[in-house]
């Protein structure tokens, strides 16, 4: 079965290792101030009060998260256009800001979600 061509974003996210070290550097830099905006704007959220308070730097990695995982799938004829797979995640991303964070897991299992195993569920 061929491979099929990567995207740019594949690329940008998959192959920074075969960057020149001074492109390496250009875009480890992007990234430290993207999160460093992030980070800020989490944290005055919640010192203002419209964020519950939450653990900056892991809600923060999670936001990223989401912005970036969509160039391993995302197709532009899939069913959702960019607009609406950016409105949920949007949602998704103010969902972990506005809801009461998860309880520390202290090795409990969790109550087992449909079709999932008690391993899936705890990862």
């Amino acid at each position: 079965m061929e491979r099929p061509v990567p995207r740019g974003g594949e690329v940008a996210q998959y192959e920074l290792a075969n960057l020149t070290p001074e492109d390496y550097a250009a875009i480890r830099e992007i990234r430290r101030t993207t999160t460093r905006v992030y980070r800020e704007a989490v944290a005055g959220g919640i010192e203002d009060g419209v964020f519950v308070p939450i653990d900056v730097k892991r809600v923060v990695r999670g936001i990223i998260a989401l912005a970036i995982d969509p160039v391993r799938w995302y197709r532009v004829e899939g069913s959702d256009s960019p607009e609406q797979l950016g409105e949920f995640y949007a949602g998704l991303a103010l969902a972990m800001l506005t809801s009461a964070p998860p309880a520390p897991d202290r090795g409990a299992v969790r109550p087992a979600v449909a079709g999932a195993t008690t391993a899936s569920v705890r990862d």
